[in-house]
């Protein structure tokens, strides 16, 4: 389990306090069944420890590591050690050639994909049957979550160009998305109000996690834009205090964006400083929602 800590924390976010467990928090909230009961206590923890180390390094194994460019058959190499072959095996013949590309992938095993990935493998000899195991307990919402989850990060994995880092929207989902349902899910059945909250909520994490490498007009937009958003829905819902205590939050967010000045210079700080009054949006608004 070291190992997959040590994976965990190669993920940095920009936002430390808000990740997975502040969000499978919020679910739980959302589902208005959140009580102090030792069973809900516990229901907590492991969904936790499911969103937060598990499909982080779910994450990290799959999404971030170069699966596609070492398992690329092209990458073989041109030489292979000696595998014996039946007896009177004929040159060129089929078994000459199987055995023949069965040498070099042993040495292409050897050589590039052990020391590259050798490691990812064992670790998610561990990690794959214990997130099943966590899943079934917590039910079968867990287990519907724990296979999205693995599909985003499959999917990352696919769609991420050669050298370049994972879509951080598909990071969003992993990190804020998805365990904002699993915290919902473990205490009650989905509502659509607590998804769209939890989509809301998503693209503003997405958006952040992108914020230190650009400061832009439409990241800014799309910052605030989806708390806007989460406030319009309470709104509509007829929440119109709750609604304004987070539109408050907001103002305060978006004064603090106005020493930005479309710099990436300062970003850490208006990131520090408005970590706090983010968590509290999220907060509130899964208040309203349950």
């Amino acid at each position: 389990m070291g190992r997959l800590i040590d994976l965990r924390l190669r993920a940095a976010r920009p936002l430390p306090l808000l990740g997975p467990i502040w969000a499978v928090l919020c679910g739980a909230v959302a589902s208005g069944r959140l009580a102090a009961h030792w069973e809900t206590l516990l229901l907590l923890v492991l969904a936790a420890f499911v969103a937060d180390p598990l499909w982080g390094a779910l994450w990290v194994l799959v999404a971030e590591a170069d699966w596609l460019l070492v398992l690329d058959g092209r990458r073989l190499p041109a030489q292979g050690e000696r595998v014996p072959v039946l007896p009177y095996t004929a040159p060129g013949s089929p078994g000459r050639r199987f055995a023949s590309w069965l040498g070099r992938v042993r040495v292409w095993m050897r050589e590039e994909f052990a020391p590259r990935l050798g490691r990812h493998v064992t670790s998610l000899v561990v990690v794959v049957p214990l997130l099943a195991t966590l899943s079934a307990i917590l039910g079968p919402q867990a287990v519907t979550l724990s296979l999205a989850a693995l599909g985003v990060a499959l999917w990352a994995l696919i769609a991420r160009p050669p050298d370049r880092s994972p879509s951080r929207w598909s990071q969003a989902v992993m990190e804020l998305g998805l365990p904002w349902l699993l915290g919902h899910g473990i205490l009650a059945a989905f509502t659509a109000r607590s998804a769209l909250i939890a989509l809301s909520y998503t693209i503003v994490y997405g958006t952040a996690l992108g914020l230190p490498l650009a400061v832009s007009r439409r990241a800014l937009f799309l910052l605030n834009g989806g708390q806007i958003a989460a406030l319009s829905l309470l709104v509509l819902w007829r929440q119109p205090v709750v609604a304004t205590i987070g539109g408050l939050l907001l103002l305060a967010q978006m004064a603090a964006q106005a020493h930005l000045e479309g710099s990436t210079m300062r970003v850490g700080w208006y990131l520090r400083w408005t970590q706090p009054l983010l968590l509290m949006g999220m907060l509130v608004a899964a208040l309203a929602v349950r």
